[in-house]
């Protein structure tokens, strides 16, 4: 009995140290040296999966954001009003 109590505490807490999935898709070979100036792309934050009941938009609003404040650390300024940006962010 002792045995099975470890060896589910084991299966439990290996499951807890399961990490979340990050994808990023970029140009390794770009040069982002050259880029002063972003906005977002639409649509915004896509939920995956596709449920209604993921849907935030304080998470949203969070997201975009940690987004703005990384990119403005690495000299990086949101696009004014219609001006076009050197580089197009969408988060999800």
């Amino acid at each position: 009995m002792f045995r099975r109590i470890a060896l589910l505490s084991c299966a439990l807490l290996l499951a807890a140290c399961q990490s979340n999935s990050i994808n990023r898709d970029f140009d390794a070979k770009r040069d982002f040296a050259g880029y002063r100036s972003w906005s977002w792309k639409e649509p915004g934050v896509q939920y995956q999966p596709d449920d209604p009941r993921l849907r935030s938009d304080l998470t949203e609003q969070r997201i975009r954001q940690s987004i703005g404040e990384q990119l403005d650390q690495r000299g990086l300024r949101m696009a004014a009003g219609g001006a076009r940006a050197d580089l197009k962010c969408r988060p999800g």
